[in-house]
């Protein structure tokens, strides 16, 4: 093994906080096996053999976008024949419908449309509590909070008192990207910038709405670029403790203006996606979760994973739009049951949990 990593592996095993740039030297190394094993013993002192899934219903309430990012391929401009809202009687009718198939969790993200403002989410939000009592609402990204403070004229910490007094319990990680700015101008230059992101979840995170921090890899990006991501979500961990997991998103080019902008796009590798989420491990020391969802990488590469430092593939996610739109593998299966299954098939205990890792039962499904 190459003798810098072994020295940082071995600095983090004394309880040292390993640096950025000991981070990017792991990340270039060819020692994935090592940083792989060094990860999963990280993982297993916290969380044993256990591996988190959940189920829910997205509801991905619009695809009209002002911003219209290269990144994605889910968003359209106002007015296209293929844009649509969601009216709020079809979602109170999709949550009954969900609730009687026994999902009591929600993941509510939508495009940037001002015809969808506080209002509708405040009600959208009101409407899923009424037509399922006691579920959980994840939702409402920091774009998306933003986008609502500027067009009600309101601060971003009104707007999130607001959306939890009607029922929203945590935020996704979405939208958060690749921080540094030379890569965001290019990939989401309409976006709020990283330091946007970080102080929404900031206030978030004060006001008791505890969060994810999501990073899109494999794509334009260097591996500097990547570590800066994590060293700022690393940060910000050590003021306010509200992010519950790390989430590594694999880009997906299909249908994305991206990846007509620059040939030969194809997204990350098996290998890239392991060795980032077993530097991740090692990274954070401040974070409890990594999370590397199945939808992104496959099935095969999500258990191989779970030796690598990853404690959660993420779930079955029904109906889900935005992933499924770049290509990603968001089949509906016909129940859950492969979850647990799937996860037993990697020598691991699965753990079915809510969207803040309140831990449900050992075994569903």
């Amino acid at each position: 093994m190459n003798l810098d990593v072994n020295g940082i592996l071995k600095k983090r095993r004394k309880g040292e906080r390993i640096s950025e740039k000991d981070c990017i030297t792991l990340m270039r190394s060819n020692a994935l096996s090592w940083i792989g094993s060094f990860a999963n013993e990280i993982k297993e002192e916290i969380h044993g053999s256990r591996v988190y899934y959940r189920n829910d219903l997205n509801i991905n309430y619009t695809n009209i976008c002002i911003n219209l990012c290269p990144l994605c391929s889910f968003g359209r401009p106002e007015g296209s024949n293929d844009g649509y809202i969601m009216a709020l009687e079809c979602v109170e009718e999709r949550v009954r419908d969900a609730v009687s198939r026994g999902i009591n969790e929600f993941h509510v993200v939508g495009g940037l449309c001002r015809r969808c403002g506080l209002g509708y989410v405040e009600d959208l939000l009101k409407r899923i509590k009424y037509a399922a009592p006691g579920s959980f609402i994840q939702g409402i990204t920091a774009v998306e909070v933003e986008f609502l403070a500027r067009v009600e004229g309101l601060a971003a910490d009104d707007v999130l008192k607001r959306l939890k007094r009607a029922g929203l319990g945590s935020m996704p990680g979405g939208g958060a990207e690749i921080f540094h700015p030379d890569v965001r101008k290019v990939i989401s230059p309409r976006k709020i910038s990283g330091e946007q992101w970080l102080e929404i979840h900031r206030i978030a995170h004060t006001l008791g709405i505890v969060s994810n921090a999501t990073m899109l890899f494999g794509h334009i990006e260097r591996v500097e670029h990547r570590v800066d991501h994590m060293r700022r979500v690393r940060d910000l961990q050590d003021e306010t403790g509200g992010f519950r997991a790390f989430v590594p998103l694999p880009f997906h080019p299909l249908n994305t203006p991206l990846s007509k902008m620059y040939d030969g796009l194809s997204g990350p590798t098996g290998w890239e996606c392991l060795m980032l989420a077993a530097c991740a491990r090692v990274f954070f020391d401040n974070i409890e979760h990594i999370k590397l969802v199945w939808q992104g990488v496959g099935k095969k590469v999500a258990q191989v994973s779970l030796g690598f430092g990853v404690d959660d593939i993420g779930g079955a996610s029904f109906e889900e739009r935005i992933f499924d739109s770049a290509g990603g593998k968001t089949f509906t299966p016909p129940g859950v049951s492969w979850l647990p299954q799937c996860i037993r098939e990697a020598g691991r205990r699965p753990v079915y949990r809510s969207s803040a890792y309140t831990r449900l039962g050992e075994v569903r499904g």
